[in-house]
């Protein structure tokens, strides 16, 4: 299975309704982890597996499962050797969630052909598939209230990591965003630009 956890997510963001919409065709569950309070959400994503994943493979599926769902993740998740704990509360009157999507099974195969694994000098590294021309056609006049502040992040990444300029990259996220339906406040633009940009540069 692949686990995922979600420690940073914007308050803005309905994170329930945010897996459905990217996933909801597979089975999964969702719970809230020990730290979690209604004003600072914490979650643990889990996704069953039609067989066991290589362990050598892990790494590279879950960042392309975690790129396809567009949420910032806990980096420590694509360690597959990472101690995962059971459902817990700090006392009786936290506040715990728990969902189930009841759907078809993530076939093993079928994950691992869209994770292409080359061999290098170094050991391993992993590239992911690109996503299809019809995924940036679909949004490339704005998206819905549910799928906004995914799309924005996905947009910025994607500009970021192809040397745009910083300056043309916020002000083509910005004419984006105020297409959308409602269209995006300012302060959350700004606010999630600088959020990419600075993990885009800690990489460089």
């Amino acid at each position: 299975m692949l686990v995922i956890d979600y420690d940073e997510l914007d308050s803005s963001i309905d994170f329930i309704q945010t897996i459905y919409d990217r996933i909801g065709k597979l089975s999964y569950c969702i719970y809230s982890t020990y730290n979690h309070t209604p004003e600072k959400t914490r979650y643990r994503l889990v996704v069953p597996l039609s067989r066991p994943l290589d362990s050598k493979c892990y790494k590279n599926a879950i960042a392309l499962f975690g790129e396809h769902i567009g949420l910032k993740y806990d980096e420590s998740s694509k360690v597959a050797s990472q101690v995962q704990a059971l459902p817990v509360v700090k006392d009786k009157d936290s506040e715990f969630i728990f969902k189930v999507n009841d759907a078809l099974i993530l076939d093993t195969d079928e994950l691992l052909k869209n994770v292409d694994i080359q061999k290098d000098k170094g050991g391993t590294a992993s590239t992911f598939k690109k996503r299809a021309p019809s995924h940036w056609q679909s949004i490339a006049m704005g998206v819905g209230a549910g799928e906004r502040n995914i799309v924005l992040t996905q947009l910025i990444g994607y500009l970021l990591r192809r040397y745009v300029d910083p300056s043309l990259v916020y002000g083509l996220a910005y004419g984006w965003a105020k297409q959308c339906t409602p269209p995006i406040a300012d302060k959350e633009i700004t606010k999630t630009f600088k959020s990419i940009y600075t993990k885009h540069t800690r990489k460089e």
